[in-house]
């Protein structure tokens, strides 16, 4: 019977090892269903994500990392696409609460307001 060991993590490492599984079981997810036909390599900088989504949330449990644009509206195939698609300005902390009702939407009106701080991101919707 295999034991488990619980490893000691600092914040910043958990966060990344919750964002580098939610990944690989998005790219499976995405396989599945056909969304993605091909082998796909993202370059993903989890440290600069991680960065950027400080101060966390005292409740890190509570809480969950959403793309503010989210991915089913980037073609991953496309290296520019999936390089914005996780790009660090993509992902923000949200209520557990808040992101479940959420799901695949987001507002264009706040997304045009802060088009600007934004510039790596900016698609023509």
């Amino acid at each position: 019977m295999k034991e488990k060991v619980k490893m000691d993590r600092s914040k910043e490492s958990w966060i990344k090892h919750r964002l580098q599984c939610r990944v690989r079981s998005l790219i499976k997810e995405y396989k599945k269903s056909g969304r993605i036909t091909q082998t796909i390599r993202i370059q993903i900088n989890y440290e600069k994500i991680v960065e950027h989504l400080k101060p966390f949330p005292r409740k890190l449990h509570s809480n969950h990392i959403d793309h503010i644009i989210p991915l089913c509206n980037f073609n991953l195939e496309d290296q520019e696409q999936a390089e914005r698609a996780f790009a660090p300005e993509n992902h923000r902390w949200i209520p557990a609460k808040e992101n479940l009702h959420r799901k695949k939407k987001y507002d264009l009106t706040k997304f045009n307001e802060q088009r600007g701080t934004w510039n790596s991101l900016y698609l023509d919707f």
